[in-house]
């Protein structure tokens, strides 16, 4: 028995008085029974010892927590009875005698032999007693185990929460749980586990007290296994096993990891309302796990939950960073490759004077780059929209049919040059669904495209359609390189990819899935991918929901996939004589809208702000204003607003169209809202620039 607490200090103390009870016999006085049964109900230890030291009287809870009789004490000093106790005790008892002083709560730490057998603490006083015409010692023990465990308990729980502040990772949060838990309880061993991404299964993250050979075959299992973290996981409810016959009772069919351990505890991790894994405990000896203990281990449950949902939001957050960063730099590689071609050609153009054919080549090299850099554009404003929640569908009735056909039209030539068999099994009977016909078939695109670009040469890729209850199925599968499993769950994430390494295979972005799946389900369909692994090729599924039998595919002026017609001999000076103010902040764009209309027959006049243009409207006539949206001091509402007033002062009209870059539908909306009869968006397609200005002077005005 050893102090490991501060030291009791002696007190001004007035002498207890036990003469009139204490007669020559070794029984010690006759007490009355009032006070007999007094003391013995008390709840504490009490003794009265003679001057030499040897007990007089002892009650028997004190019996109780030495472990020895009550008739064996009397007579017997503490060396004679307890020799492991008297090295901590005698000295302060001496002190008494030889001071007459007492000495109180002194913290004792003892093993009881009661059971169960454990270490509990006590605080001991110790009090001068008149007894015999001498001086002997009066003993009062208490218990005061619970609340020194309690007092550890909370200093413990101090650490683990200083520890876990700075755990980062869910095996550094196991760690910290697991080092200072078992140290705090008494516990022989323990293990952490955390769902799966998947939700089917639990995985350890940190273990200790348990040999590695033990470890091996549970490292990952099924969350429906009958085995005590899966039951605490799904039920949410911990399970405390004292001895081997509850583990047997409990119904588990897993045996105890370790034959050792005599006892167990299993904890759930609750996070937000759910599971989000399991703590569990092991112990050598039986354990009764009372209250206070338990109430400890549900405490160490939810600081170890709290501190692993941090560590996932961490981790999610530096993986996010990560992939950021790494999309950050295909991004600069992908926009800078096209750039490279058009910006090439050009030098090599400007440096000698082509002949016919190497100027045709040129010409078809910066314009593929030229459009695949318009796509990239595309995809990124796409997936800010998406990220902003303003991707607007124009819903109507479309034969879905009709829409991958137009798709598979588009990717033909590339799956032709990469030497792919494009096998199109679609009903010629119209399948009809509710939606946007343009952003299906950028769906539907995106998903050939997709599959082409992973397909190895001789390879297939499939497209198929069927009508299934009240639900419309798209399905594109391919025979091309497969996806790994630790990937699939994460293919539709923004800034994910596969490779992103400087020697991956395919470029690109990787937002084309991104926005086909976000497309889809707002069409209140759902986007799944499939792959029996790495080389065994892919399936994505589009599912819709089917229109209602009655419904007819609505007329569109042409297929959604059509390709806009070239500029061509045939469609020359279709503006002859038309008057067109262009206003643009900047010359080039200026210039270039100037030569399509010029080439046109058109009449053009440019001015470079909104103060030139009204200034240019003073001095003439126009039939059409094309104007850009941003420009410096004065945009393109402001100069619509003048214009409008300056033309009425002038009793004249003038129908606008916007040139801008701001390609949303709010964007389109805003435009026409404030004025402009029509939107065109940057880069100018010069088809739609002649058309639209076609338009303008055609209407009635």
């Amino acid at each position: 028995m050893t102090s490991d607490l501060p030291s009791g200090t002696p007190h001004d103390h007035e002498a207890v008085d036990f003469a009139g009870l204490c007669p020559a016999s070794r029984r010690g006085p006759e007490i009355p029974a009032t006070l007999e049964a007094l003391l013995a109900l008390a709840p504490a230890g009490l003794a009265l010892l003679d001057s030499e030291l040897r007990y007089v009287h002892v009650n028997e809870l004190l019996a109780h927590l030495n472990g020895v009789p009550l008739d064996e004490h009397l007579g017997r000093s503490i060396e004679d009875i307890i020799p492991a106790l008297a090295p901590s005790v005698m000295p302060w008892l001496r002190a008494v005698l030889e001071t007459g002083e007492p000495h109180l709560d002194v913290p004792v730490m003892q093993r009881v032999q009661r059971p169960p057998s454990e270490a509990r603490h006590f605080a001991a006083s110790y009090y001068p007693v008149p007894i015999g015409g001498g001086r002997g010692v009066g003993v009062v023990v208490i218990d005061v185990t619970e609340h020194v465990r309690a007092t550890q308990r909370i200093a413990r729980l101090q650490d683990i929460t200083a520890g876990l502040a700075s755990a980062a990772t869910p095996a550094e949060v196991a760690d910290v749980v697991l080092r200072q838990g078992l140290a705090a309880l008494g516990a022989a061993a323990g293990t952490i586990a955390v769902a799966t991404d998947d939700g089917l299964g639990l995985e350890l993250v940190g273990a200790a007290g348990y040999p590695a050979a033990v470890l091996g075959a549970r490292h990952r299992f099924p969350l429906s296994a009958a085995t005590p973290c899966g039951h605490v996981v799904r039920s949410g409810m911990p399970i405390f096993l004292e001895n081997a016959g509850a583990w047997t009772d409990h119904g588990t069919e897993e045996p105890p990891m370790l034959e050792e351990h005599r006892s167990w505890v299993c904890l759930p991790l609750l996070a937000h309302g759910r599971a989000i894994g399991a703590c569990r405990l092991s112990f050598r000896d039986v354990r009764p796990f009372p209250p206070d203990e338990r109430a400890f281990m549900l405490t160490l449950a939810r600081l170890c939950a709290q501190a692993l949902e941090r560590a996932r939001l961490f981790e999610a957050a530096e993986q996010a960073n990560r992939a950021n960063e790494q999309f950050l730099a295909v991004l600069s590689h992908e926009l800078r490759t096209p750039l490279t071609a058009i910006l090439g050609w050009l030098q090599i153009l400007r440096a000698k004077a082509p002949d016919a054919a190497h100027l045709e080549r040129a010409l078809r090299v910066m314009e593929r780059n030229a459009r695949s850099e318009v796509r990239l554009i595309d995809d990124i404003l796409d997936v800010s929209r998406i990220v902003a929640n303003k991707l607007p569908l124009e819903m109507r009735a479309v034969d879905i049919n009709a829409v991958a056909r137009a798709a598979v039209d588009l990717v033909a030539p590339a799956a032709e040059a990469g030497l792919v068999t494009l096998e199109a099994a679609l009903d010629p009977t119209p399948i009809i669904v509710i939606g946007d016909a343009v952003r299906l078939q950028q769906v539907i695109g995106n998903l050939l495209a997709n599959a082409l670009k992973f397909t190895p040469r001789r390879g297939r890729v499939r497209i198929e359609s069927a009508r299934v209850g009240d639900e419309v199925r798209v399905r594109v599968s391919d025979t091309g390189q497969g996806i790994d499993a630790e990937l699939l769950p994460h293919v539709f994430e923004r800034f994910r990819q596969g490779d992103s390494s400087t020697t991956r295979a395919h470029g690109g972005l990787g937002l084309g899935l991104t926005i086909a799946r976000h497309l889809v389900e707002q069409h209140r369909g759902a986007l799944t991918a499939a792959s029996p692994g790495a080389g065994l090729g892919a399936t994505f599924t589009v599912t819709l929901p089917a229109a209602p039998g009655t419904v007819e595919p609505e007329a569109r002026g042409s297929d959604p996939g059509s390709e806009r017609r070239r500029l061509d001999s045939s469609r020359a000076c279709r503006l002859r004589g038309v008057r067109v103010l262009v206003v643009d902040d900047e010359p080039d764009n200026a210039e270039l809208v100037g030569e399509i209309l010029r080439r046109q027959g058109a009449v053009v006049a440019l001015a470079d702000s909104s103060p030139a243009a009204l200034a240019v409207m003073a001095m003439a006539p126009f039939d059409v204003l094309l104007c850009d949206i941003s420009m410096p001091q004065e945009d393109g509402y402001t100069l619509l607003r003048k214009a409008r007033a300056l033309l009425a002062s002038l009793d004249r009209v003038m129908p606008a169209a916007a040139l801008t870059a701001h390609s949303g539908a709010e964007d389109v909306a805003r435009c026409l809202s404030a004025g402009f009869q029509a939107h065109l968006s940057k880069p100018l397609d010069p088809d739609r620039v002649i058309d639209t200005v076609a338009e303008l002077v055609a209407a009635p005005r």
